[in-house]
């Protein structure tokens, strides 16, 4: 599912995204008006309204580069400051079409703000308003922050010609909450007692996030024939309403990941017994060596490993390191992120992650194959991210057929070992969920309790 198709509901919204879309796409024939265009965006919303949502769909419309920075998570470093002037220093400098999005800007102005932090805050409010104002002379940057509470932030970053742009998303009302219920029921393989408007009335004042959840819960609770009972809908939605957790609803993510993470690492095992572990951990196939080549292909292309500022010794100047691996190391690599969704899919008779989330990965390993001349293809150099406009049509076709055929073929590899192995998953999940982590001698001593990988 693609762009706005992945937004349910919130039409005038989406009217307004599209406006922004048309905009960055022809920023000639907006210049030519002598319109001014806008150079940051927020999107406000209370949580789990879908700003992110919003901002990875103009991103993909656009064809944007998502640079991310959370400000909760780099304020507690204390390096915020850096974070954003590194990201906007590798834009400007490798040209690459790149949104910079900042993740909980008001949490830079809120009242909660540590005392040890505000003269943090003062550079960060320094730095972006310089940044703003300096981006008219740089085409390829679009800087996007999402917020929560709009009125913390200071007036010299809310006035035009700064953040010029805001799309407010409120809580949806009922024919989005209809929508988007429609949405996730329907990626689900089970049958609800309640249709998505019976649904959607009794779940009045809910956030989209917490529609997701509430489907997500009732239906990992559904009976073995996949339907989801009236009683277990309304009891979900009381649970909600009270402002409980739903039964079971903080270990619905980890009995997911731990699914998708257990399908990992019995397919990476099949092709490497070296240093491996069990973990809750996203991103890993919970297996050193396959993980190590998943991060360097993955950053070979991706130049957040060798960023250097010249005035930051934190970040002393790296040299990329040549490393080799097999054509056996890169489909093992493959086969191993795709079996966690294997995994999913037999196991909890439905995909919660989406293969997206991986997909740039993929196209990273897939790539590197093309140019080693892996593929039959001859040594392929492809420029990451590569200009479509430059390759001939029978080479865009040919590059997307054998990548297809890649993921096919890698995948039912994935998906024999995950069927030969369906006890042992059941079995070692809630060994995982109680213990988070098992290092390798640990993995070896269950494994064999468990009468071993098939």
């Amino acid at each position: 599912m693609r762009n706005f198709d992945r937004i349910a509901g919130y039409e005038a919204e989406k009217k307004e995204l599209e406006v922004l879309v048309d905009i960055f796409n022809n920023r000639a024939k907006y210049r030519e008006k002598g319109a001014s265009l806008p150079k940051g965006i927020i999107f406000c919303g209370e949580k789990g309204v879908g700003k992110q949502l919003f901002a990875t769909v103009l991103a993909e419309r656009c064809a944007l580069k998502i640079s991310e920075i959370d400000v909760e998570k780099e304020m507690m470093d204390y390096r915020v400051a850096r974070e954003i002037r590194k990201a906007f220093t590798k834009a400007a400098r490798n040209h690459y079409p790149t949104m910079i999005l900042l993740k909980g800007l008001d949490k830079l102005f809120g009242e909660d703000v540590p005392e040890c932090g505000k003269e943090q805050l003062e550079t960060v409010r320094s730095q972006l308003t310089n940044l703003l104002d300096g981006m008219d002379t740089i085409d390829n940057i679009v800087f996007v922050a999402t917020c929560e509470h709009e009125s913390t932030l200071p007036d010299c970053l809310r006035r035009a010609g700064r953040f010029d742009r805001k799309i407010t998303l409120e809580l949806p009302d009922y024919p989005s909450r209809v929508e988007i219920l429609r949405m996730y029921m329907d990626r689900t393989s089970c049958r609800f007692a309640l249709d998505a408007g019976a649904l959607a009335k009794l779940g009045a004042g809910f956030s989209g996030g917490m529609l997701e959840a509430l489907v997500r819960e009732c239906a990992l609770r559904s009976d073995p024939s996949n339907f989801v009972s009236e009683e277990c809908l309304k009891g979900a939605v009381v649970a909600l309403e009270e402002g409980e957790e739903l039964d079971g609803m903080n270990n619905v993510y980890q009995t997911v990941q731990a699914v998708r993470n257990i399908g990992a690492f019995l397919a990476s095992l099949s092709y490497h017994k070296g240093d491996y572990h069990l973990s809750l951990n996203e991103c890993t196939v919970c297996n050193g060596f396959l993980d190590a080549v998943i991060h360097k292909l993955k950053h070979s292309y991706d130049d957040d490993d060798y960023y250097c500022d010249d005035d930051d010794d934190e970040y002393p100047s790296k040299e990329r390191k040549a490393t080799a691996f097999s054509k056996n190391d890169l489909q093992a690599a493959v086969t191993s992120l795709l079996a966690g969704y294997a995994a999913e899919e037999l196991i909890l008779h439905k995909v919660h992650h989406t293969i997206a989330e991986n997909m740039r990965v993929l196209r990273f390993i897939f790539l590197k194959m093309v140019e080693c001349g892996m593929l039959g293809l001859g040594h392929l150099y492809v420029e990451v991210p590569y200009d479509r406009s430059s390759c001939s049509q029978a080479c865009l076709e040919r590059l997307e057929k054998e990548f297809n055929d890649l993921i096919a073929e890698c995948y039912k590899k994935a998906t024999e070992i995950v069927r030969k192995n369906e006890e042992l998953i059941k079995k070692l999940t809630p060994v995982l969920l109680k213990h988070l982590f098992l290092e390798k001698s640990e993995c070896d001593r269950v494994l064999f309790e468990l009468g071993g990988i098939a």
